[in-house]
């Protein structure tokens, strides 16, 4: 046979057995499992879950008893506990907290505009040089040692000491935690330190129990429910009392079934 010939006999096998070889991959490749609608619908339920409306429980003044730790755990959802520092059951609230998958953090005793009132041990103040601040702020620590992040307790004069909160915040930094301003005062310096220090920081949005009345617990906790819806997510912070953790015991299913979900509060800490 003519060598050219056979050539091309060839050159038409090879290139016959390419096209087959094709379409047989475009006819018979593998296509992607179809999703059940079912499936289609837990996903559609589980992106709107993401995108409801959060809102952070904050229960401060934890440490001088263990009373309302189960009643807080039977809440039933994420909540984070601000715990005093050097108080009778400071530990045990942690520990409480760890094996009940509920996030702590500090609450650090900090300078008031009132002389008159009572502070914490540790509490941390306008007069005091950084050393000092530093050395409040590790003695504290060690005596919540499941903190993850702090908020302030009292502080009305400390938080708007600009040079003070720069200390704190720095202090934060290197142990790579948060800070929530409890806003005890208009001009707090809080954010700016926190911005200045690079650290995750929140504020408070709303008290829930300044008056100890179901009712009034009750409304404060659907202005939380309206800032959440408004800007996404709302901090609502109250204390460690009996009346405020029964109203909540009643009131989050309902706030749950409005289609909001509650969060720790270091998932809606950001760096500002």
């Amino acid at each position: 046979m003519d060598p050219v010939k056979r050539y091309m006999l060839i050159l038409i096998a090879v290139v016959t057995v390419i096209l087959v070889a094709i379409c047989f991959m475009v006819i018979y490749r593998p296509r992607p499992p179809e999703v059940k609608e079912e499936e289609k619908a837990e996903i559609k339920i589980a992106e709107e879950v993401v995108k409801a409306p959060a809102v952070a429980l904050v229960i401060d003044d934890m440490g001088y008893n263990k009373k309302n730790l189960e009643d807080i755990k039977d809440i039933g959802v994420p909540v984070t506990l601000a715990v005093l520092p050097n108080t009778p059951y400071s530990r045990a609230v942690c520990s409480f907290a760890d094996n009940n998958r509920l996030e702590v953090i500090l609450h650090m005793p900090m300078e008031p505009e009132n002389e008159e009132e009572n502070v914490e041990k540790y509490t941390i103040g306008t007069r005091m040089d950084p050393e000092e601040v530093r050395a409040a702020i590790d003695k504290a620590f060690r005596t919540v040692p499941s903190a993850k992040g702090m908020n302030n307790h009292m502080g009305s004069k400390a938080t708007k000491d600009k040079g003070l909160m720069t200390v704190v915040m720095a202090e934060l930094g290197k142990r790579d935690m948060f800070f929530l301003d409890s806003r005890t005062c208009q001009e707090t310096a809080c954010m700016d330190a926190a911005r200045g220090a690079g650290i995750p920081f929140a504020g408070r949005d709303i008290f829930i129990d300044n008056r100890q009345d179901s009712q009034y617990i009750r409304e404060q906790l659907k202005k939380a429910e309206k800032i959440a819806r408004q800007h996404g997510e709302a901090v609502a912070i109250g204390h460690d009392r009996g009346l405020t953790v029964q109203v909540l015991k009643e009131a989050v299913p309902e706030m749950k079934e409005n289609g909001l979900r509650f969060v720790f509060l270091s998932e809606v800490v950001k760096k500002q």
